[in-house]
């Protein structure tokens, strides 16, 4: 980095490394020449205006360091998502994947009263049935780099990259304009950040997967017969709170009407999870099943059930218990 006094003309042998040359503003760059201007109104403390740029590239550094120690063992994707939002303007950010499921989110959603019905899973419901009817969500499916989408179904817009596994689009970083305003740069910078991201849950996410987790195994061997001795998968549940001396109710999802192609059924799995506390939801066959451990729920069945008449009637599915 060079400090020229205004006026004086770069010189022309810039050669093919670009470099960053603060200027006076009466400085001519050299036509041709790769040269990164910032100019300045005065130089009459070069000193100051030196920690200035310093300090800018110290705050890169040190996200680009978070973003490391999100691939060390005790690193986590929610505080390399909590440790991003300066970059990007004050603005929170999700992580999902392409079937609208919510992996992880900045911590401020759920602090800020004006954040948390980006969680509301009735919001969430409703973009997920919008945004499979729209085209331009559509499209940007197979988008490989940074985007806006525009604000006309969630009220803000949103700066997005998508993440894709051996060509399949598999996961989405979204950060809505909620906070901040989205300035220059911000696409190549979240770019950058995808690809830790990418990494993190490749190598990381998968195996600890919040989906397939044990409980959502067990049940699902208990299903097939496959759980072993009573004994041992008593035991096993237990782990989870769910005990043999709690009364539970199966539901029976039948989703012959939902979009397939669009990958809603493990959507439709999270949200059930999260309109019905201590209940889990899982694909099994053709259908939907959901165990819903009732005396951790505190309620009844009816009021169980009134939990998700609303979800049942905007998704048009049916269902059976017992």
């Amino acid at each position: 980095m060079y400090i020229l006094p205004g006026g004086t003309r770069l010189p022309d042998r810039a050669g093919t490394k670009k470099q960053v040359f603060v200027t006076g503003p009466d400085a001519e760059p050299p036509s041709g020449a790769k040269y990164t201007i910032l100019r300045f109104s005065s130089l009459q403390d070069s000193c100051k205006m030196m920690n200035a740029v310093q300090r800018v590239f110290d705050f890169y550094d040190a996200w680009e360091e978070a973003l490391y120690r999100s691939l060390d063992d005790e690193g986590d994707l929610q505080t390399l998502l909590d440790e991003s939002m300066e970059v990007f303007g004050g603005n929170p950010l999700t992580v999902s994947t392409a079937d609208f499921f919510l992996l992880a989110h900045s911590s401020v959603m759920d602090e800020k009263e004006e954040l948390r019905e980006l969680l509301d899973p009735n919001n969430l419901f409703e973009f997920c049935t919008a945004f499979k009817q729209d085209e331009e969500y559509n499209k940007a499916r197979t988008l490989q780099h940074a985007f806006y989408y525009p604000g006309y179904i969630t009220g803000y817009r949103n700066l997005c990259v998508n993440i894709f596994d051996h060509g399949i689009y598999t996961y989405r970083i979204a950060i809505p304009e909620t906070l901040g305003s989205f300035q220059p740069g911000m696409q190549e910078l979240l770019e950058f950040m995808a690809g830790f991201v990418a990494k993190y849950l490749k190598y990381r996410y998968r195996k600890n997967s919040a989906f397939f987790t044990t409980l959502h195994q067990l049940l699902v061997a208990a299903l097939k017969g496959e759980s072993g001795r009573d004994e041992q998968r008593d035991r096993r549940l237990q782990e989870y709170g769910w005990s043999p001396r709690h009364s539970y109710i199966c539901l029976d999802f039948k989703t012959a009407m939902l979009d397939q192609q669009n990958l809603t059924v493990n959507f439709i799995c999270r949200h059930i999870e999260a309109l019905i506390p201590n209940s889990c939801a899982f694909p099994y066959e053709e259908d939907i099943v959901a165990f819903v451990n009732l005396t951790r729920f505190g309620k009844t069945v009816d009021e169980m059930f009134r939990s998700i008449i609303i979800f049942l009637r905007d998704s048009y599915l049916k269902v059976g218990a017992s």
